[in-house]
């Protein structure tokens, strides 16, 4: 039998493949067995404590590959944002209480403590460097065949072991044999002992515990500079994004306090690391068999109670055993574990989303509570959108019945994995997505701050993304990045398909076609619709089609004086009311294309509105060919439609206005950094003041 899931990513239900990420795939009602146990259907795809998922379909087993760095388990740590997030979900909480909740563990900064295992090691670690400096052994005695002149003792065998080995006689005499090697005791001291086995553990043990610990602090140091610089005057880039990052880290830590901070205890902790490398080269660690195992329970012999430095490595074990050591998990237990690290990045990405969409001004038009399943409507700068958080956890906008952007969590870091299993994580990502219509919006945990693959984070569109129709993107509560990408992909799904819509069309009746077009008006080759190239003033926009109103005016006019005429000499009616029943209907159909001038000029008029500032009535130019630029006299952005330097398609852009170039570095992620969402397609790091200068994904615009 085939063990059938959900992927998140298709919405649909397939055959499980052979290796999976964790977060995009869910069990059906189909399903067998996950990893030994009966689950429900909507159960998280995810690996056992080997790193792997066993899954029976009837009699038969198979077993799913996941990546290596999933085998040391769920990688997202969100603090107490994570019960927040839970109670949020749990208490019905509204759009107004996700959108005031930050995206930033309020706790961030106890990670800069001293922890009690660091304590331990600052007082003890000097204890197991004598131990492993100046081990105490047992002496083994031991017989070995060695030569006369190294022989010290003889034991009682060793004439009995002679006399059977003529290879080791160097000559015979009439009365004794001479021998050239015999038997002897040679004494050795044994390294191999309890007691240095757990000292050379603890060394691996701790050294461990320490890099995971470096690890965190140094993205809180990145976090803190991030903050830093933009709580002042950065050095290149928008003050808006400026202003947002600011507003993201609000008033939850001193940035250049937590930089300090951060400093110090990185440098603590270099520090420990250092001493413990020192001491995996000592002539202790080099004796002890790497692959030698001790129990994480610590059995006190009289070496480690009674020796004053065996004693504290004693001490520090526990304190390791305490603080740092966890235990094998059971499967069900494993398994709650992984689903809830899951359900958590879940809610993480809609926290994510909803803040994206409330920094363009997105709002429910009443109360609205966020619940799995369940659809509302959002108003904002580019129209109404519905918003839905779906019952797979996925999250979807809508604009117009048609679905314009998906976002779908996958809980798996996938900057981290090996290059091989990057490829074919990519590789399975964008085989999935060709089946996709829907720009569709990958998030990811993010463990590190450099991508070196510009796949790892991308928008769709992007030279260098997967597919034209995916975005990968990182995510973390120490990356104060992660709003400002989601919402560029928000931007790239709403505000990119509003400037390809220009020129606004509208249908003309047939009456009217062979009328003089009025400009700015362009006609296209049916002369079915007029194309209206430029916003029009209040005072032309009800001078459009003038002759066209005046003519069907003075029609009716005439129909209604013959009419009565008519009536009057007590003649026929019933072709002149056909004439005017015509003339009315002409009318209305006048009034239709009125109202629909009204709105395309409307829609060029939001064109006019700064993506950016908000700033209205920006400087409008039409280049024709479906081309247009504005330029905003407030902030100096500039947006518009361009064709793209292969000229196969149609580009939308946008390019913020920037103090200073200097340093901008062409690399993964830079344009994030330097001006958050108010991009789209990305435009030329090297000269950035040149705005028809913009990247392409189209192959031939290499």
């Amino acid at each position: 039998m085939t063990f059938l899931a959900y992927d998140r990513l298709t919405g649909r239900v397939t055959p499980l493949p052979d290796r999976v990420l964790r977060g995009q795939w869910l069990t059906t009602p189909e399903s067998g067995l996950l990893n030994g146990l009966r689950v429900d259907a909507g159960t998280f795809v995810t690996p056992d404590a080997r790193g792997q998922a066993s899954v029976h379909a009837g009699e038969d087993q198979r077993f799913i590959g996941f990546p290596s760095a999933h085998a040391e388990g769920p990688a997202l740590e969100l603090g107490s944002l994570a019960d927040d997030l839970a109670a949020l979900e749990n208490l019905s909480g509204t759009w107004a209480d996700w959108k005031a909740t930050s995206p930033i563990d309020r706790d961030v900064a106890e990670a800069l403590d001293r922890f009690p295992l660091e304590e331990a090691m600052l007082r003890h670690l000097m204890h197991l460097e004598v131990v492993c400096r100046l081990p105490r052994t047992h002496l083994e005695v031991r017989q070995e065949r060695v030569d006369v002149s190294r022989a010290r003792q003889i034991p009682s065998q060793a004439v009995t072991y002679l006399a059977s080995h003529t290879e080791d006689w160097e000559a015979r005499t009439l009365r004794a044999v001479r021998p050239r090697r015999v038997i002897a005791n040679v004494r050795d001291d044994l390294y191999d002992i309890y007691e240095n086995r757990v000292a050379a553990r603890l060394v691996d043990h701790l050294l461990r515990y320490v890099r995971r610990r470096i690890q965190k602090v140094r993205r809180l140091l990145e976090t803190f500079a991030v903050a830093e610089t933009n709580e002042h005057e950065p050095p290149s880039g928008m003050h808006w994004r400026q202003r947002r990052i600011y507003a993201l880290w609000g008033d939850a830590l001193d940035a250049t306090e937590g930089q300090v901070r951060a400093a110090e205890r990185l440098q603590e902790l270099e520090r420990l690391a250092r001493q413990l490398q020192q001491l995996q080269h000592s002539d202790l660690y080099g004796r002890i068999p790497a692959r030698v195992a001790v129990p994480a329970t610590l059995r006190i012999t009289n070496i480690l109670g009674n020796d004053p430095h065996y004693r504290r490595v004693a001490q520090l074990w526990q304190a390791w055993y305490r603080y740092a050591h966890t235990r094998a998990p059971a499967p069900q237990e494993q398994l709650n574990v992984e689903q809830r690290a899951c359900h958590e990045f879940d809610r993480f990405a809609l926290l994510l989303t909803v803040r994206a969409l409330e920094q363009f001004g997105y709002a429910p038009d009443a109360p609205a509570v966020l619940r799995r399943g369940e659809r509302f409507t959002l108003r904002g700068p580019d129209g109404t959108v519905t918003f839905a958080w779906n019952v797979d956890g996925t999250l979807t906008l809508s604009q117009n019945g048609q679905d314009v952007l998906r976002v779908v969590p996958v809980s798996s870091p996938l900057a981290e994995l090996t290059d091989a299993e990057r490829g074919w994580a990519f590789e399975d990502l964008c085989t999935a997505t060709r089946g996709v219509e829907t720009h569709t919006a990958v998030v990811y945990i993010s463990g590190v701050s450099e991508y070196g693959d510009a796949r790892s984070c991308s928008v769709a569109g992007d030279v260098g993304a997967l597919h034209a129709r995916l975005s990968v993107l990182p995510a973390s509560p120490l990356d104060l990045e992660s709003v400002e990408r989601l919402a560029r992909a928000v931007r790239v799904a709403l505000t990119a398909p509003r400037f390809l819509a220009y020129p606004p069309r509208v249908t003309v009746p047939e009456f009217m076609r062979t009328y003089t077009l009025p400009a700015p008006f362009e006609n296209d080759d049916t002369a079915c619709s007029w194309a209206l190239t430029a916003p029009l003033p209040a005072h032309e926009l009800s001078k459009v089609a003038e002759e066209a109103r005046d003519q069907l005016v003075r029609e009716r006019a005439a129909a209604l004086a013959a009419r009565q005429r008519l009536q009057a000499e007590r003649h026929s009616i019933r072709k002149t009311d056909r004439r005017l029943e015509d003339v009315d209907s002409k009318l209305d159909e006048f009034e239709q294309f009125t109202r629909s001038v009204r709105a395309a000029n409307a829609s060029l008029e939001q064109l006019r509105v700064c993506p950016v500032c908000t700033q209205r009535d920006a400087a409008f130019e039409a280049w024709g060919a479906g081309r247009f630029q504005c330029r905003c006299d407030n902030c100096g952005t500039s947006w518009s439609v361009r064709h793209c330097p292969s000229a196969r398609h149609r580009q939308a852009l946008l390019l913020p206005s920037v103090r200073d170039t200097t340093g901008v570095r062409e690399e993964v992620g830079w344009a994030d950094r330097l001006f958050g969402r108010d991009v789209l397609a990305l435009p030329d790091a090297s000269d950035l003041t040149m705005v028809s200068h913009h990247q392409c994904a189209c192959p031939s615009s290499a």
